[in-house]
């Protein structure tokens, strides 16, 4: 339970530090936070079974239990580019406000996978603020899951 807690303060700070100006330690503490937590969540649940199971059937446990784990991986990330997918150029728009141009919004948003523009130029803070913009929908949509995950945890069922 205080890994997900140590985990959701990691995503409480990112709520915070997810906007264009902010410093790389604003940026960078989060994810270490969030990071710990989420390393310590993944190495508890890996060994809480290893306690409970019979020896015999632990391969068995921890086999569902990562598949299950990626499968969650892969439909989170699915997810997120989705949303990222839907919403990137949209927020483009919105931010480049009157210079935005379609082949601009375009150029901009393909160079999320190539070169990006020069810092402080108004294309560079508009890919700033619309990114920003997605990750803090992410971390909106991913808080409800850490408290249902937080719940089971506190709440163990019976095996009598």
């Amino acid at each position: 339970m205080g890994c997900a807690v140590i985990r959701l303060i990691g995503f409480g700070l990112m709520l915070r530090s997810r906007r264009s100006n902010a410093s790389i330690a604003e940026l960078f503490i989060p994810q270490v936070i969030q990071g710990l937590g989420s390393g310590s969540e993944g190495s508890c649940l890996l060994v809480a079974p290893q306690i409970v199971v019979p020896h015999a059937q632990i391969s068995q446990v921890l086999s569902l239990l990562l598949t299950t784990s990626f499968i969650g991986y892969i439909v989170g990330s699915a997810t997120a580019g989705g949303i990222y997918t839907n919403t990137l150029r949209p927020a483009l728009w919105k931010y480049l406000g009157n210079d935005a141009t379609q082949e601009l919004v375009d150029k901009l948003y393909n160079a999320m996978t190539g070169g990006l523009p020069a810092w402080e130029t108004p294309e560079r803070n508009a890919i700033n603020l619309a990114v920003s913009h997605q990750i803090f929908r992410f971390t909106i949509l991913l808080l409800p899951f850490l408290f249902t995950l937080g719940a089971q945890a506190s709440y163990p069922t019976s095996t009598a």
